[in-house]
């Protein structure tokens, strides 16, 4: 009820009253009165409009800052690989890989209302903690800017480990800071560098790594509300093997 409570809001509030209440740091509220789900549904109604006329720019940020062809590369993706993007929301990268491919997500059934994804991806209601999958199905697998977002990141990567091939691609990337920092109400973890790789070193071998400039929409938020300089926000992509 909740959500469908919140999806009515997002619909009938005006634009010009939704950008202002974000001017006037609206997370502050969604942090008291939103559970994390509703807090991440709000921002995929809005970004689910602007996503479907725009996803060539998607493409090319993909390509210009996370080096998606590079990715493409190494994990080797071919139209009988299986793919599964944990966390994938309604921008997911399966909209740009080969494969037969799969999507899971607490919200998958809110965002097939809001959203008309591609008859080639298959989506499902589920969070990363519990994959219906069985053991060592995919040839690969996406978490992008999912980490910070879960109930428990060990159990997500346990998962991942689990339904992946041996010799198969683990894509992470995951906002990182030069210290821990208490987030918000949508993103309950936050990581430094060593913690991500503690987390994935013993399961998995990497194979690439990059830094990159996070998002202008972390900036504003984390540098502009004093918590941290912008030079303490960094993303970080890996590709790992099992």
């Amino acid at each position: 009820m909740g959500l469908k409570i919140i999806g009515i809001l997002v619909k009938i509030t005006p634009r010009s009253v939704q950008l202002l209440l974000r001017k006037l740091y609206f997370q502050k509220i969604a942090d008291i009165f939103l559970d994390k789900l509703s807090g991440e549904y709000i921002y995929q109604s809005k970004w689910a409009e602007d996503f479907k006329d725009n996803k060539q720019k998607v493409l090319d940020f993909w390509k210009k800052y996370y080096d998606f062809n590079k990715i493409k590369r190494l994990c080797q993706l071919k139209k009988e690989s299986r793919v599964l993007d944990i966390g994938c929301g309604i921008s997911t990268i399966l909209h740009y890989v080969e494969g037969k491919k799969y999507g899971i997500d607490p919200l998958a059934d809110e965002y097939l209302k809001l959203y008309s994804y591609p008859k080639d991806i298959s989506l499902k209601k589920e969070e990363g903690e519990k994959l219906s999958f069985k053991n060592n199905y995919f040839d690969a697998i996406f978490c992008i800017n999912v980490l910070d977002h879960v109930n428990d990141p060990k159990k997500v990567l346990k998962e991942a480990h689990r339904v992946l091939k041996n010799g198969g691609f683990f894509v992470v990337i995951v906002d990182i800071f030069k210290k821990n920092y208490k987030r918000d109400s949508a993103h309950p973890f936050s990581f430094t560098k060593k913690d991500i790789l503690s987390l994935v070193n013993d399961n998995f071998k990497l194979i690439f790594e990059k830094e990159i400039k996070v998002s202008p929409s972390l900036l504003t938020y984390y540098v502009l509300k004093g918590k941290v300089k912008p030079n303490q926000i960094r993303g970080l992509t890996l590709v790992l093997k099992k």
